[in-house]
């Protein structure tokens, strides 16, 4: 979830609308180039082909781009379960 430049993040839960500081630009409305490249890592490490069944499990520490325990699908190699 980002602010598109904003600072300001809108979400709703549980039918309640509200405005939050960006996290990760600190209401800037400009990400670093680390945060955004941790950004693209984490949305293009799930699981894409939808396979289910045959995961493979990975203890922390266990796996080196993602630390801690995981499932990954044997067929696409992406994650499809954190914890």
């Amino acid at each position: 979830m980002t602010c598109n430049g904003t600072g300001i993040i809108n979400i709703t839960f549980n039918g309640i609308k509200e405005e939050l500081d960006c996290f990760s630009c600190e209401t800037t409305g400009e990400v670093s180039v680390e945060i955004r490249e941790a950004q693209e890592f984490e949305r293009n490490m799930w699981c894409k082909c939808g396979y289910t069944g045959n995961e493979v499990r990975w203890e922390d520490g266990e796996h080196p781009e993602l630390h801690k325990h995981h499932y990954r699908c044997k067929r696409c190699n992406g994650v499809t379960q954190i914890g």
